[in-house]
Formats: C-alpha cells, structure tokens, sequence
C-alpha cells in the first residue's frame, strides 16, 4: 500500500487533484468518502515533508483493510483507483473526472490471426 501511495504521490497531476478537491464544491449530494478524506491528509502531510515517515493507519483503517497480513498490491489498487474514481467523479474540474481513466487505460482486447 505505502508503495503505492508513494507512486501516486508522485504523479503531479494525481496529486494536485487530490490536495486541490474541495468537497464541498463537489457535485452530487453525497458526503466525501473517510478513505478520500485520508487520503488527502495524507498527501498533505507527504508534502509539508516534515515527518520521516508517515502512519497510514486511517487509511486503512476507513478502507475497512484487514490489519497484520500482506495484501495483494493488484488487488489493493484496484479498489483502491475504484474509489478514487467515484470520488473525482464528482470533482468541479471536468479534467480531474476522467483522472483515474487517463492513468490507467481500460485493457484492450488483442487477437491472434
């Protein structure tokens, strides 16, 4: 996961949706999802650059993760890019809706002739 975050964190345009989402800007009615709200602070943090290392225990603990054992990081991005395109789905900036589509390409079928 902190990998993850880490790669995430480091791609400018991802990281500038994040810290730059308003929720209360956003479109639709409903709340802000915890694991965003996390997230966010998170990056908040990331950027001041004044820890050595960052707790990421609310994250975790908002995505409702299973503690002490290892997660498959495929399977944890997955959710993790659902989420994360739910909520920019709502975002005021029309760019930062397709974010997570620009990222990561829907796979593309290939055949054999």
């Amino acid at each position: 996961m902190n990998s993850l975050l880490q790669v995430l964190y480091a791609n400018d345009v991802f990281r500038r949706a994040v810290l730059g989402y308003d929720p209360d800007a956003a479109q639709g009615q409903q709340a802000t999802s915890q694991p965003f709200v996390e997230l966010k602070q998170l990056f908040r943090l990331m950027k001041s650059g004044k820890q050595p290392f960052l707790e990421t225990t609310g994250l975790v603990t908002a995505l409702d993760l299973p503690t002490g054992e290892q997660q498959d990081v495929v399977e944890f991005a997955k959710l993790f890019l659902q989420l994360t395109e739910i909520e920019f789905g709502r975002h005021p900036d029309r760019g930062a809706r397709n974010l997570v589509n620009d990222l990561v390409p829907p796979k593309r079928k290939t055949t054999c002739s």
